[in-house]
């Protein structure tokens, strides 16, 4: 993660901000996540802050246990269109750390 001094901060702001002003009346129907992307995570980085976490270490890679544990239960069950996008989505975004002995997924 590069760190930026207050002058190199400041220009890049100022870049960002130029950029932002000729985009303007696009962005307005951009997604959420473009904004973020384009403008909201450089604008933090310039200000030296760890946007993207670098560095850090999840609590499983610490020794600590999950501060989250989601159990799925699939006996007896219909997997309806909405759920198994739901399971599909929670496959891509979320990342799978074991299994215990009692069927409980741990997540972080």
């Amino acid at each position: 993660m590069p760190t930026y001094s207050p002058t190199q901060a400041r220009a890049e702001i100022q870049n960002l901000v130029e950029a932002f002003a000729r985009n303007e009346s696009a962005l307005h129907h951009a997604p959420e996540a473009q904004i973020e992307n384009d403008f909201l995570r450089p604008l933090f980085r310039y200000l030296n802050w760890n946007v993207d976490n670098v560095g850090l270490r999840n609590s499983y890679e610490m020794g600590q246990p999950p501060a989250l544990k989601l159990q799925l239960i699939t006996t007896n069950c219909t997997l309806t269109k909405q759920s198994t996008l739901l399971y599909h989505q929670l496959e891509k975004n979320v990342k799978f750390l074991g299994t215990t002995s009692q069927s409980k997924f741990l997540i972080d």
